[in-house]
């Protein structure tokens, strides 16, 4: 979000793609300014680094976390983009599902230092779209303290 009456000026972006150095490098959006920003998922870039996608800039004011777990043996069978017919689970993506933060791949402490290496100072948000710890108000309560276990030690 841009703060008001900046319009023109200010430019917003996703380093879902990659890294966020390299999303900035690529986009008509490239600039140095201080009103442009970037907001990171990290799980978007996890088969590309361990750091989530993390790279040499400080104008992520947004990161989500939420981790991601590759399931063994079965990107040979579904391919990068995962199963695209026969998905009556609209959790079943075939070779990759999302975690909570601690439950999957993302390197976390990896990711938190990388973040403020580079100067963070914006808002890290829990996303749960976890299917282990769904489906009851308890078990999307456990997957949140979870998270925050995993996330608290690791913020300054």
């Amino acid at each position: 979000m841009c703060a008001a009456g900046s319009e023109g000026r200010c430019q917003t972006g996703s380093a879902a793609a990659g890294t966020v150095s390299a999303t900035w490098t690529t986009t008509p959006y490239a600039t140095p300014s201080t009103t442009a920003a970037a907001h990171l998922p990290p799980s978007a870039s996890t088969a590309q680094s361990r750091r989530g996608g993390v790279d040499s800039d400080s104008r992520i004011v947004h990161a989500q976390a939420k981790d991601l777990q590759i399931l063994p043996g079965t990107v040979d069978r579904y391919g990068f983009f995962g199963k695209a017919v026969q998905r009556n689970d609209p959790w079943d993506t075939g070779w990759w599902r999302y975690r909570v933060p601690g439950r999957g791949q993302i390197d976390w402490n990896a990711v938190v230092d990388a973040l403020y290496e580079n100067g963070f100072t914006g808002t890290l948000s829990v996303e749960h779209e976890d299917p282990v710890w769904s489906g009851t108000e308890e078990k999307v309560k456990t997957g949140l303290e979870i998270a925050h276990r995993t996330l608290r030690s690791l913020m300054a």
